[in-house]
């Protein structure tokens, strides 16, 4: 292993509370390495707190923006490039002289490549695509597709998939490149791990998410509804986590169907209150659905999270999901969008108890330090010695 890498982390937005998974990326690797992030927005600085942030302008007017949302729409052209955002990020690349740089989701990749002029920097360039940039887009903007396409070919491009799904999302389409890989993002499990509890008085079902619609709640206050009415023996509680465009909405849901002494909304989580409530919850739920855009998850890092604190699951049959639940074994999954089978999986679920293998199979696969330590840092190590190789 190479002493100390340089890495310069890109990516629009840095450190939104939906995306927490690239701050946890930036600050693990960080620990061992020299890490910079380059970004066109910064949010929660003091949630997310990170010193080696640089923040970079993309000025456009409304009439260019329009122009190039209409060829996009349109499966015209894609295109980034923007004057003074190439000057910006091409001058900060040549002063930090990074060993790697790595962009998170597909459209920020693309925006880097248009704008990195070639001589500032020639090495390794990794790209992680999470989901919407796997789904939504790969289904409806060909002109996204052709551009991908021309980036796998690339002499000097890495791609990262979260998932086995995601990756065979992009082979679906014919779009295949030999350098990528499958990396699981993984947990922090050292930190996500069970302390003693007090038992609940009432069963409690949690969920912590962002709320927008592939994460399913709608569907999921439907089967809390009918878990009610055909199991009135259950005393239960559902406790719901996070913030979000669809939050209003689905609090007036839970208004309209008489919920409101079963579903509390917790609102924005810290990380500690995050594992407060793992920890004295009985069942973890994620009934993560296909949105009406296309877009769907990745491999959800708060399954991950609930699985490490030994939380049974139940979630559905939806994109890398699978790859984390063996039904029957770690949880149970149901089919998307089935009020029925939602209800009974809860049901069912509520009868399970503590689960020590799910944390084991976290700790075994799908553990932040060995993405960071190991598995991460082996792909950069052999994309740089694939680069010195060919240069020389």
């Amino acid at each position: 292993m190479l002493s100390r890498l340089k890495v310069f982390v890109f990516v629009d937005n840095f450190a939104p509370v939906t995306e927490t998974f690239v701050y946890d990326h930036v600050v693990g690797l960080a620990k061992n390495h020299d890490v910079y992030v380059g970004c066109i927005n910064r949010w929660n600085q003091d949630r997310f707190p990170y010193d080696k942030v640089y923040q970079l302008h993309y000025p456009e007017t409304t009439i260019r923006r329009i122009i190039r949302s209409r060829l996009y729409k349109h499966h015209i052209k894609l295109n980034f490039f923007n004057p003074t955002f190439c000057t910006e990020l091409s001058d900060l690349i040549l002063n930090l002289q990074p060993d790697i740089i790595h962009c998170h989701f597909g459209p920020k990749t693309i925006l880097l490549i248009d704008n990195l002029k070639s001589e500032v920097f020639e090495g390794p360039i990794f790209a992680s695509f999470h989901g919407f940039d796997a789904t939504r887009l790969l289904k409806l903007r060909p002109a996204y597709r052709r551009r991908i396409r021309d980036v796998f070919k690339l002499p000097a491009l890495y791609p990262l998939f979260v998932s086995q799904y995601i990756f065979n999302r992009f082979q679906r389409y014919g779009l295949k490149c030999e350098r990528g890989k499958v990396l699981y993002l993984g947990t922090d499990t050292d930190f996500f791990k069970p302390f003693p509890r007090h038992p609940n008085a009432v069963f409690t079902f949690v969920q912590i998410s962002s709320f927008v619609e592939k994460k399913g709640h709608y569907y999921l206050i439907k089967a809390i509804d009918a878990l009610r009415q055909k199991n009135p023996e259950l005393d239960f509680r559902l406790i719901l986590g996070g913030s979000g465009e669809k939050e209003e909405e689905i609090k007036r849901q839970v208004t309209i169907l008489g919920l409101e002494d079963i579903v509390e909304f917790k609102g924005w989580m810290t990380r500690e209150s995050i594992k407060e409530t793992l920890n004295q919850a009985d069942a973890f739920l994620h009934f993560s659905v296909t949105a009406n855009s296309g877009d769907q998850e990745g491999l959800p890092i708060s399954i991950l999270e609930a699985m490490s604190m030994e939380l049974p699951i139940c979630s559905t049959f939806h994109s890398g999901i699978p790859e984390l639940i063996d039904n029957e074994i770690n949880g149970l999954l149901v089919n998307e969008k089935d009020i029925e089978e939602y209800a009974e999986a809860m049901h069912r679920i509520s009868k399970w108890g503590r689960q020590p293998r799910n944390r084991n199979k976290v700790i075994a696969h799908f553990s932040q330090h060995n993405y960071l330590n190991k598995d991460l840092i082996n792909a950069y190590e052999q994309a740089l010695k694939e680069y010195f190789n060919n240069k020389h």
